[in-house]
């Protein structure tokens, strides 16, 4: 029974997302299609949090719909709660888009979810935010005492004349395995011959969740910092790649200001507060 029903479902999960585009501020922005010279997604807590509070200026091009997640309970103004998946717009010189995925993505919709994201954008750098389960962890630290974040990367990165030196973030050690939408994104840049960084943050306790965002917007700004330091300078494929690295070092500097921090720990702190009362409650 459990084998029909899979294949009878399995059809569903390649069924893209609904893509609903602020068409008005699409035609003005990009005209001739979206090219940016960074997409950053966030699909943890802390990183939605991070990318909801930077830049106040960010406008909302888009949103990403699931037809199988139900809308009822999303409220207004935006809340970190709402299952969501916001794609905002730095504009500028030199745009970005950062996608806030509020969304549990299950790992059978990731490469729907992935495709509809990122096909219709043309970015010259793509970071994402994931994470690894504590218990799932295979390395030195531990998540119950510090926050630990690594990094993972294609193949297709930016070359420099320069010596960049070690990189800030270390390489998630050997023997760990990253599953879902952040994979699919990695895997899909891979394919494509694209430059993606993965930032890893693994789990830590819900308690402490809050202490890991100031961890992982560093090591996020650090991922974007040396990709704007080693990226090609103008000359790209396309005149608006030429702005990758203003674009990555604008992220990077929003992401590690005091405002952005101090606002997207007092979300995670309020979510977190809320979930765990609503579990003391059930366990009364």
């Amino acid at each position: 029974d459990e084998e029909e029903a899979a294949v009878s479902t399995a059809p569903a999960n390649l069924d893209l997302p609904v893509t609903l585009w602020n068409a008005q501020l699409r035609a003005k922005l990009f005209p001739d299609g979206i090219v940016v010279g960074a997409v950053v997604v966030a699909t943890t807590r802390a990183s939605c949090a991070l990318l909801n509070h930077a830049f106040p200026g960010k406008q909302v091009l888009g949103s990403l719909v699931l037809p199988e997640v139900p809308m009822r309970g999303l409220t207004l103004p935006h809340s970190l709660r709402n299952r969501t998946c916001t794609i905002y717009v730095v504009p500028g010189p030199s745009p970005a888009l950062l996608v806030a995925c509020q969304y549990d993505v299950a790992a059978e919709r990731a490469h729907a979810v992935c495709t509809a994201l990122l096909g219709e954008v043309c970015p010259e750098q793509v970071v994402v935010v994931g994470s690894l389960r504590a218990e799932a962890y295979r390395g030195a630290g531990d998540a119950s005492q510090e926050a630990l974040v690594f990094r993972l990367a294609t193949a297709q990165q930016p070359s420099s004349s320069q010596p960049a030196g070690p990189h800030p973030v270390p390489t998630l050690p050997t023997g760990n395995v990253v599953g879902g939408l952040p994979a699919a994104i990695l895997s899909y840049c891979q394919v494509r011959g694209m430059s993606g960084q993965l930032v890893v943050d693994v789990e830590m306790v819900p308690s402490l969740c809050a202490e890991s965002v100031a961890p992982l917007a560093s090591a996020t700004a650090a991922v974007l910092s040396r990709a704007a330091a080693t990226h090609p300078q103008p000359g790209g494929a396309h005149p608006a790649h030429a702005g990758c690295a203003a674009a990555c070092s604008a992220v990077a500097a929003a992401l590690t200001a005091p405002e952005t921090l101090a606002a997207a720990r007092r979300d995670v702190e309020a979510v977190t507060a809320a979930q765990t009362g609503a579990l003391g409650a059930v366990y009364a």
